[in-house]
């Protein structure tokens, strides 16, 4: 993931970019202590947000100020190979 141009910007589109280790692409996982984590940008320290709260496919991903709303929320699944 990449936050275009070091944006600080509320409402920027976070996109999907080769990886160029620019702190553009370095993010923490706050615990919500809700078994839930949030993404935060390094660049801006917003928070990831699914735009409008969607739960269509293809929704946006943005960074906004924490609400602490289910937008903002995010599992990780493990996942095993054999």
């Amino acid at each position: 993931m990449d936050v275009p141009g070091s944006s600080t910007q509320q409402g920027t589109r976070i996109q999907q970019y080769t990886y160029n280790a620019g702190d553009n692409q370095w993010f923490t996982l706050p615990d919500n202590g809700d078994g839930t984590v949030s993404i935060v940008p390094v660049v801006s320290l917003l928070t990831l947000t699914i735009q409008g709260g969607s739960l269509a496919d293809g929704a946006h991903l943005i960074q906004s100020g924490y609400t602490g709303d289910a937008s903002q929320r995010f599992y990780f699944i493990p996942v095993y190979v054999h």
